[in-house]
């Protein structure tokens, strides 16, 4: 068990701040109490504050391959589908390369306080399976939002794209194609 004293929680819908201590089990919070807590490892967070993990709402973690790259230029060259400088970036590198660099960002995103993220992710279903794998072992939890590249084909009628992007995703109905990790 292990007891954090006299730190500052935020707590409920309105993160409203108390000073309470938290006694935690198998990582997570038993009680919330004003009492002392006669037993367990301690630790004096009264210079500390805890409050609910934060939600990344909007990421794409597969760019992380490609960060910093085309500073300076205007955005649409570098992210306009299909041939900007991301999808470019993204379309060369191994998996292994793409896929340690999503796991340093989750890693990063994780130090920072966010526990889950939603993300859009290249690649089609490659690449929604890659980033899966990149989070797998973390604390962190996600929901993924694949794009098929068949989007980009001209050639393609609207039915094929409807076809492969629910097949895709594993989606047999009218659902959107968003796929829940964890």
């Amino acid at each position: 068990m292990l007891v954090v004293e006299n730190g500052t929680i935020l707590r409920g819908p309105e993160l409203t701040p108390q000073r309470k201590n938290l006694v935690i089990e198998d990582g997570i919070i038993k009680e919330i109490t004003d009492e002392r807590v006669p037993s367990g490892e301690r630790i004096d967070a009264s210079k500390l504050m805890a409050c609910p993990a934060l939600v990344n709402s909007h990421v794409h973690i597969g760019d992380s391959v490609a960060l910093d790259v085309g500073d300076g230029r205007p955005l649409e060259d570098i992210v306009r589908p299909p041939n900007g400088l991301k999808h470019r970036i993204l379309e060369s590198s191994p998996p292994g390369m793409l896929l340690e660099a999503m796991r340093n960002s989750a890693r990063d995103m994780i130090t920072h306080g966010i526990g889950s993220f939603i993300d859009y992710r290249e690649g089609g279903p490659e690449g929604v399976e890659l980033l899966r794998e990149a989070i797998d072992d973390l604390p962190i939890s996600g929901i993924i939002l694949g794009r098929d590249p068949v989007i980009f084909d001209q050639e393609a009628s609207r039915a094929e794209i409807r076809r492969r992007v629910r097949g895709s995703c594993g989606f047999q109905t009218d659902s959107p194609p968003v796929v829940w990790v964890r």
